[in-house]
């Protein structure tokens, strides 16, 4: 087997009966993964061998590190992907993400580079990484009133920055209103009380539908931004 320290192979080697079928199990060590054979088809760690002429075969193993991430669920933070085990020197790539409103990133602790996010990880030990969420401050209040025209829209826009929140209410039930991100991609349909988390940065655009063609119709839209 390669390396000698990386597992196990039963059999072992030896003699055996011509025409004879042996099951060739490879079993890693702690802190090792099996990879790959040389000497027999197939990608299973248990494989089936005939022996109708004198046969070598190797087991390869890969030496594998875990990652113990840590994230504050009391604030809704996440971290994907989570707990797991990944093979030596790989780079893995953290997201963070926050589904309560205030609350949003602040820094990590334990990776390549604790200020970003995403962020990435170095395998080349055991790895244990720590998400820290930072309480958002209250911009003040803005409130919008106006009437739309029998079936017309109103673009409302609002600036934001990366994982700022904005929390409002809507009153109208007769309109349809769409959340676009700042690539025009519908995120979200808002109607009374809603939250929004800024995943990118850029311009969000609040669209307001009346789709009564025969009725003039007024809005109330009040919101906060959390930064």
């Amino acid at each position: 087997m390669v390396p000698s320290g990386g597992g196990i192979v039963a059999p072992a080697s030896g003699t055996y009966d011509a025409g004879s079928q042996l099951n060739i199990t490879a079993t890693p060590n702690n802190g090792y993964r099996f990879d790959h054979w040389s000497g027999i088809t197939g990608n299973s760690n248990k494989a089936s061998l005939l022996m109708d002429t004198n046969r070598t075969v190797t087991a390869y193993f890969t030496k594998v590190y875990s990652l113990n991430v840590i994230a504050p669920p009391d604030v809704g933070g996440t971290v994907n992907p989570d707990n797991g085990t990944y093979d030596a020197d790989s780079r893995v790539t953290l997201t963070a993400k926050t589904t309560i409103c205030p609350y949003a990133f602040d820094h990590w602790s334990g990776t390549d580079n604790d200020s970003v996010n995403p962020t990435t990880v170095t395998m080349n030990a055991d790895k244990s990484v720590k998400l820290f969420i930072k309480k958002l401050t209250a911009s003040q209040p803005v409130a919008k009133t106006e009437t739309v025209w029998g079936g017309g829209t109103v673009n409302l826009t609002i600036e934001l920055n990366r994982f700022e929140w904005v929390q409002g209410e809507l009153w109208d039930p007769y309109f349809r209103v769409d959340l676009l991100d700042p690539n025009g991609k519908i995120i979200q349909n808002l109607g009374g009380k809603f939250t929004f988390n800024a995943e990118i940065p850029g311009r969000y655009t609040i669209v307001l539908h009346n789709g009564n063609t025969l009725v003039d119709a007024a809005y109330k839209l009040s919101y906060t931004i959390y930064h």
